[in-house]
């Protein structure tokens, strides 16, 4: 008789990691092919018996993988501290060795590539990262090639976005017997994320356009500014003439007012402590999201050159501050050979921007509305309502966190670095584990996870109210370094 055994095989896109960290002794992987074990009965005069029936096991087949080496290249580096990310519906992290090099054995399709790390040198911090967008593996693939991704290097700032809450909250207006969306306790957080003291000339807000993660780019997209060097500010942006901050200290910033919104299950924003993007004698004056602010509160600066009569923040913005260093944030703006129109039209209308040279950028963090794919080379498509066209350059961020929904009240945070902020001695016994406020557990329509949470595990607001210091991850790459989170740390 007959026998057939089929074993199903679950495969993942990686088929096996070969780190450069350490010598692989394993074999590589290779491709199995269907074997047909036969075996007959012999009779005793040693002839095998043709009519005996047969037993047949069928071993599976693995698809063909391919080997692939990526290399590092930057000057004067040890990439100790170095990961590799590698990307399609899933991400892999991967440690290279001490000469920047991993080995990975990938099936046929298109990855996304993503490199990170820093480094501490005389009370500096260094970020650097690279990329490689579609790197295509077929059938003619070339493993002896080394692809070589050439790091960016970055000296960063004490200053980081630790929290953007934007995607706002909904809340039942009796009057008019529907659900209205509560647009005005938008706010911003910023830290320090340093052990030394920071203080920063002529600081500055500014958000990139389109405003929103799925609107039309303009003609002047991420491919051309990133290859000039600057991140466009558009619309209008904020400023201080001077801001200091404490090691570790955190300040909020108000985007819309300043008042208690905790009745419509919104944020107490009303707090002598915040500082205030409103200036009601400007042209920013729309009553409907601008109140006032009290008198006690310090209120940032103004300069508009673009349309509209608010700043268009938006639920999903890319968001980034940064200084004009010397020059004055009015005088920059205000000399033409810094202003653009990425629409390619007339200064003062949709699309006016400030190109802020990348060098002048501290920090910055793009949200993604869920309703658009991604697409990162910033061109136009018939159907870009539905397309991420990338908006802050790789120099500043090379990736997104993503937004699943709006009017739940959630907000965008950064990740803690769990060993940075461990290995901080004052910090014994205050770090609170077991973080409950991640969206991992969410689904989209089609039951597929689309939700985030912190890897840490470490719940930074409640470690802070018991007097620890967090050290959050910075690696410029918001895929990696924030998160979705279920309700504005303001609520906690």
């Amino acid at each position: 008789m007959k026998k057939l055994l089929s074993l199903a095989l679950g495969l993942t896109f990686v088929a096996a990691i070969i780190s450069g960290c350490k010598d692989d002794t394993s074999d590589p992987i290779t491709p199995d092919r269907v074997q047909t074990d036969t075996t007959n009965t012999t009779n005793q005069n040693g002839t095998t018996n043709p009519n005996d029936q047969t037993d047949t096991i069928q071993q599976p087949i693995t698809p063909q993988t391919y080997n692939v080496t990526v290399k590092l290249i930057a000057e004067s580096v040890s990439f100790e501290n170095f990961t590799i990310n590698i990307s399609q519906d899933t991400m892999l992290t991967l440690t290279p060795n001490n000469d920047g090099i991993i080995s990975a054995q990938l099936f046929e399709g298109k990855y996304n590539i993503s490199a990170s790390g820093k480094i501490s040198e005389k009370g500096r911090v260094y970020n650097f990262s690279g990329k490689i967008n579609d790197l295509e593996i077929t059938s003619s693939f070339d493993t002896t090639q080394i692809y070589e991704i050439n790091l960016d290097k970055v000296e960063k700032n004490q200053i980081i976005i630790t929290e953007v809450y934007c995607g706002n909250s909904t809340y039942y207006d009796e009057k008019n017997e529907k659900n209205v969306t509560l647009q005005k306790d938008k706010y911003i957080k910023l830290y320090n994320n340093s052990d030394q003291p920071a203080e920063i000339k002529n600081f500055c807000f500014g958000i990139c356009f389109p405003y929103m993660s799925n609107n039309t780019v303009g003609s002047i997209t991420v491919t051309n500014y990133s290859a000039e060097g600057y991140t466009p500010a558009t619309q209008g942006i904020w400023w201080i003439d001077e801001i200091k901050f404490e090691p570790y200290e955190e300040k909020v910033f108000v985007v819309y007012s300043a008042e208690d919104y905790t009745s419509l299950g919104g944020v107490n924003l009303d707090n002598s402590k915040y500082y205030c993007l409103i200036d009601m004698t400007s042209a920013f004056n729309q009553k409907s999201f601008y109140t006032e602010p009290s008198a006690d509160k310090v209120k940032l600066n103004v300069q508009i050159y673009g349309l509209g009569n608010a700043w268009q923040i938006g639920q999903a913005p890319a968001l980034f501050i940064f200084t004009t260093g010397e020059v004055s944030p009015a005088d920059f703006a205000n000399d033409a050979a810094n202003q653009i129109n990425l629409q390619g039209t007339d200064w003062g209308t949709l699309g006016s921007s400030l190109k802020i040279p990348n060098a002048n950028i501290i920090d910055g963090v793009d949200i993604k509305n869920a309703t658009c794919t991604y697409k990162n080379d910033g061109s136009l498509t018939s159907d870009n309502s539905t397309k991420y066209a990338q908006r802050l350059p790789d120099a500043v961020d090379k990736g997104f966190v993503n937004q699943t929904e709006t009017g739940k009240g959630f907000s965008y945070y950064r990740n803690v670095d769990k060993d940075a902020t461990s290995a901080l001695t004052e910090n014994e016994g205050k770090l609170v584990s077991g973080y409950s406020y991640g969206t991992e557990t969410l689904t989209n329509g089609e039951g597929t996870a689309s939700g985030s949470t912190d890897p840490s595990g470490i719940d930074a607001e409640a470690s802070i109210k018991k007097g620890a210091h967090i050290i959050y991850q910075d690696t410029d790459n918001s895929s990696v370094d924030f998160h979705q989170r279920k309700q504005a740390t303001l609520k906690d």
